[in-house]
């Protein structure tokens, strides 16, 4: 007969900025962009505005590919487009015509990619349980999710920097894996927990290396 696996979780932090806001000023002209960059589901949505009616346009492109362009309206402009990846985009202003009189700028990962979480320590000398506490990385307003042996068995959210969560009745082989999105971010990579022996406890080597 199958043991059940009983979940609680816990939160403990500070709430954060939703998404990443950039200024960027043209060495030869005044032309500025203003832009935010969010991620929901499955599409990356860029807004904004340019600080004067000579941009036209806003170009946006990946790596060196064009990603989109779209017109700008009583000088603001949004776009939004379903996009799968972790890559770096380059955004910046033209005129009608497709001149560039706005500086390029970068929008990295780190403004639409959830951190990758890590954990921190995973407790089961205790008879209640087996205690998992989980580091995100500063993601500080997320859902995560808790998978035991490809069932989720948790589903939550958190708007702390850490959270933890006790599994009862857990055998020694088992396969968890942890899977955190940010609000307004693409979801992290997945996180697989190591497997610890019941009576046994474990601190991640990487953290605390000595």
């Amino acid at each position: 007969m199958k043991k059940q696996i009983i979940a609680t979780a816990l939160v403990a932090g500070v709430l954060s900025p939703l998404f990443a806001v950039n200024h960027v000023a043209n060495a030869s002209t005044t032309a500025t962009l203003k832009t935010s960059v969010t991620y929901n589901d499955g599409k990356i949505n860029f807004k904004g505005s340019a600080s004067n009616k000579d941009v036209k346009k806003v170009v946006i492109k990946y790596g060196s590919k064009s990603f989109s362009t779209a017109s700008l309206k009583s000088k603001k402009f949004s776009i939004a487009k379903e996009f799968t990846g972790k890559g770096t985009f380059h955004v910046y202003g033209t005129t009608k015509a497709g001149k560039k009189i706005t500086k390029s700028y970068s929008v990295t990962k780190s403004q639409y990619v959830t951190k990758t979480p890590s954990y921190y320590t995973i407790d089961r000398t205790k008879s209640d349980g087996a205690v998992f506490r989980i580091l995100t990385n500063g993601e500080k307003n997320y859902n995560y999710r808790v998978f035991f042996n490809g069932t989720k068995i948790i589903d939550s959210n958190g708007n702390k920097e850490n959270f933890e969560f006790t599994l009862k009745s857990l055998p020694d082989t088992y396969n968890l894996t942890v899977q955190v999105t940010a609000k307004n971010k693409e979801i992290a990579p997945t996180l697989t927990l190591p497997q610890v022996a019941n009576g046994k406890g474990l601190t991640n080597p990487e953290l605390f290396p000595y």
